[in-house]
């Protein structure tokens, strides 16, 4: 008997390490990890919806809206949470010789920042750039402190390292904690001048970190970032759309990065316009629905999105326009 229970005993360990042997290889399995990873994607879609006269429309539900990931439709979810979420966002100015006119504008425009972080909804910093990229003011919750800082921003070189940046803003933004908003809120020419950063290397740390990018810039393209909405049945080519996303980068880095992330992307020419557009935005950023959808087809590489109402009237609907899954990666020259 003693024996039998000996021979039961071990063959009872030999088969847990076994077990445990092949849970080791099912987790260690390339496929496994894959497939974890793809199931663990959720996408998030803050999304603006405006009447023909750019007022906020509100009181709609998830059934309201339809989310396309590459021409695929997807399950659509809303949050309601989004508009109680702190703010942290980064004020990035030129400061380069082209944008002396705009400086006079912005180094008034503290006042205006002040309701989308005031009053305890965040915090703010603000970075300034020309051929290099310098800290004006780090992460603040006190916005007198900002219009103090702004109102002593001046000319440097001829130099517009926008890409530059806007990378160094989204690294500041990743100290932040992950429940927050992040946000950019760019004031600046439309074209780069004089970046070490690349335009894939930007586009896809604005992807992945969920920063919406507002842009008031002083003069405009009118180039559609993404064109004609993909055919449903067909196969995306993601190379191409990355090459033509970082295309419409080069000629107009403020607008792509805007209509990318789902923020908006705004030109201006007088004092009273630019104090508008500003206005618009603090009202609009507190008036959107946060979507959400996990992939049907969470293929590596670019995916491109379109959002738009089930019974549609005469309305505009802003949101981000892709995002990055990570795996294989195509260069885009």
């Amino acid at each position: 008997m003693g024996d039998f229970l000996g021979c039961s005993n071990t063959y009872g360990l030999r088969k847990s390490v076994l077990l445990a042997l092949i849970c080791l290889w099912a987790l260690s399995s390339p496929c496994q990890e894959v497939t974890l990873h793809s199931q663990s994607i959720v996408v998030l879609v803050p999304t603006l919806v405006t009447d023909g006269d750019g007022n906020a429309l509100h009181r709609l539900s998830a059934e309201d809206f339809y989310v396309l990931d590459n021409g695929v439709e997807q399950t659509v979810k809303m949050d309601s949470t989004l508009v109680s979420a702190p703010v942290s966002m980064v004020v990035v100015i030129d400061q380069g010789k082209g944008a002396g006119k705009m400086l006079d504008k912005v180094r008034r425009a503290g006042s205006m920042i002040d309701p989308i972080v005031g009053d305890g909804k965040g915090k703010v910093a603000l970075v300034g750039f020309d051929s290099k990229v310098k800290l004006l003011s780090d992460f603040t919750s006190d916005t007198d402190d900002i219009s103090a800082a702004l109102k002593q921003v001046k000319l440097g070189d001829s130099g517009a390292a926008i890409l530059d940046a806007i990378r160094y803003s989204s690294r500041l933004l990743e100290r932040c904690s992950k429940t927050d908003r992040k946000v950019i809120l760019l004031m600046s020419e439309t074209k780069d001048s004089g970046s070490m950063t690349t335009e894939s290397e930007v586009l896809r740390q604005i992807e992945a970190s969920n920063t919406m990018v507002y842009s008031i810039a002083y003069s405009s393209v009118t180039d559609s970032l993404f064109g004609e909405p993909q055919n449903t049945q067909s196969s995306v080519n993601l190379l191409t759309v990355f090459s033509n996303i970082v295309k419409a980068t080069k000629e107009n880095v403020a607008k792509t990065l805007a209509q990318l992330s789902g923020g908006e992307y705004l030109s201006f020419g007088s004092e009273r316009v630019f104090e508008d557009r500003v206005a618009n935005i603090n009202n609009h950023f507190f008036n959107q629905y946060l979507l959400s959808f996990q992939p049907k087809r969470p293929d590596a590489g670019q995916h491109t999105i379109q959002v738009g109402l089930r019974h549609p009237a005469a309305v505009n609907v802003y949101a981000r326009a892709g995002y990055w899954v990570q795996g294989t990666v195509p260069e885009a020259n």
